[in-house]
């Protein structure tokens, strides 16, 4: 039994002299007055201004706190702040942490002391919400005079909400910019709240900017806090609606709203471009010769959603002609431009050998686009020319006028082509049907080095009546006589008058 009460007796001074550390140093904000013998006096008194305050959780508010006194006892000697009761979350701060009585007024027939202090109440965002009773003691360092006054903390929700205005959808153009104002509607919202504001998951090609980027709530009422400028970019080039979305944050709340911009694009114009506007060819030993050549389409400006349908049409005089062997076809139908502003393809055409002696066969292609929904229509022309040669022959002079029994000489000129290679050796050929004979010195030449020529005599017999007569020249490149192809013909006329 001795024993029993030996530990009870240890235990109640192990207490007893934790109280007396916690009173001389001050380390704690819990209030254990009755408990050290802590005497609330009339020596001075604690006041609040506020008494109350209210937060939201992860904000703080502050109140004035006074010590104030009449008694000479207390003059120059510090007074330790604390706080008790503290729901779970809050926190409180002095500034400074004790102050000192000194006169509140100078010459004053009664003696006035009195000290002060801000003190701080700083809730986390964890802070549950309520109604919190909180104890503020002022205590005399070195003696167990104190007093205590009451503080209410009310920790409210946060919650709050944003428009714009205009609030329809706003009509912009690329490269333009346009404004709404932003109002901040408070629900449940302190005063001196500061909303900060932003934009997010904008649109390509959309920036947006805030004049003011935040602001502080005047009161509890709807109030204007910035002015938001929206710019699109030149580049902007699809009809669409551009929701833009406004974020505003207050401690931990965040709330967002979403408003439309009406992208006004102009419709699409775009070009039908070809590297090379014209071709010229032989038509080869079977008749026929594919064609292909290349075309370009280009997005010039307006929307790029719109798509550009191609096709190919041959002249109405060339199918009339029957100078198509195959259909015209596309390696593409259509071009769009989400991707790039340039679209390529290749155009394929059969041209069928219905050349003349003499004449050039020319089929005009037409490369058609066009955007169906905005009637925008774009084409190019490519020139196909068929010729039986890559050369031209020419007769200097080309007529002449003579009499019976004389001989006549003229130069027949072999010309290549520049649109065409030239094709090696051509050899010349008098019509055994003209009216007189005639000989060609040489009988040919090689056109690689660029034109080449023959002389051409003719004998009018001495019998010869008098006309007009006509001689058909030719050349070939071909070696096997019955190939026309790279055959060309001029004429040569001569009047043979008799005296």
């Amino acid at each position: 039994m001795t024993l029993f009460k030996l530990k009870w007796v240890s235990l109640i001074l192990i207490f007893v002299f934790i109280s007396l550390i916690i009173v001389f140093f001050g380390s704690s904000n819990v209030i254990v007055g009755n408990l050290i013998g802590l005497q609330n006096s009339n020596v001075f008194s604690l006041s609040l201004t506020p008494v109350q305050g209210t937060v939201i959780p992860g904000s703080s508010v502050t109140t004035r706190v006074i010590a104030s006194s009449t008694s000479q006892s207390v003059l120059g000697k510090p007074v330790r702040l604390s706080c008790s009761q503290l729901p779970a979350g809050v926190t409180c701060r002095f500034s400074p942490n004790s102050c000192v009585f000194a006169r509140s007024v100078s010459n004053s027939p009664t003696l006035a002391l009195s000290c002060a202090s801000t003190l701080t109440v700083n809730s986390r965002n964890s802070t549950r919400l309520g109604t919190y009773p909180i104890n503020v003691t002022g205590t005399v360092i070195g003696t167990t005079t104190g007093q205590m006054a009451s503080y209410t903390l009310q920790v409210i929700p946060l919650d709050f909400s944003i428009t714009v205005n205009p609030t329809t959808n706003l009509p912009i153009s690329p490269g333009q910019t346009t404004s709404v104002s932003v109002n901040v509607n408070p629900n449940s919202l302190l005063s001196n709240t500061i909303i900060s504001l932003a934009c997010i998951n904008l649109p390509q090609g959309v920036q947006c900017q805030f004049n003011p980027t935040s602001c502080k709530l005047s009161g509890n009422k709807s109030q204007s806090c910035s002015q938001l400028t929206i710019q699109t970019s030149a580049s902007l080039s699809s009809i669409e609606s551009l929701p833009i979305t406004i974020q505003a944050t207050a401690g931990a709340i965040q709330k967002t709203t979403i408003f439309n911009l009406n992208a006004q694009i102009p419709p699409l114009d775009f070009s039908v471009t070809l590297p090379r506007q014209s071709e010229a060819i032989l038509p080869p030993y079977d008749g026929r010769r594919i064609v292909s050549f290349p075309f370009t389409v280009t997005r010039l400006s307006g929307n790029r959603a719109s798509i550009v349908n191609l096709s190919c049409v041959p002249s109405l005089q060339a199918v009339q002609n029957g100078q198509i062997g195959l259909p015209c076809t596309l390696d593409r139908s259509s071009c769009s431009f989400q991707n790039s502003d340039i679209c390529t393809g290749t155009a394929t055409v059969g041209i069928m050998d219905r050349t003349a002696d003499d004449v050039d066969t020319i089929t005009i292609m037409h490369i058609v686009g066009d955007v169906t929904t905005t009637q925008v229509h774009r084409e190019a022309l490519y020139t196909i020319i068929a010729r039986r040669a890559s050369y031209r022959l020419s007769v200097m002079p080309s007529s002449d006028v003579t009499v019976p029994g004389s001989t006549i000489t003229t130069t027949l000129t072999a010309i290549p082509y520049a649109d065409m290679t030239p094709e090696g050796r051509v050899r010349f050929f008098c019509s055994l049907a003209n009216p007189f004979p005639c000989t060609l010195t040489p009988s040919y030449c090689d056109l690689d080095s660029g034109n080449c020529m023959t002389n051409m005599a003719i004998t009018i017999p001495v019998t010869a009546p008098a006309g007009y007569y006509n001689f058909d020249l030719s050349g070939t490149t071909a070696s096997d006589s019955t190939t026309r192809v790279g055959e060309a013909h001029t004429s040569y006329s001569l009047q043979v008058f008799v005296e």
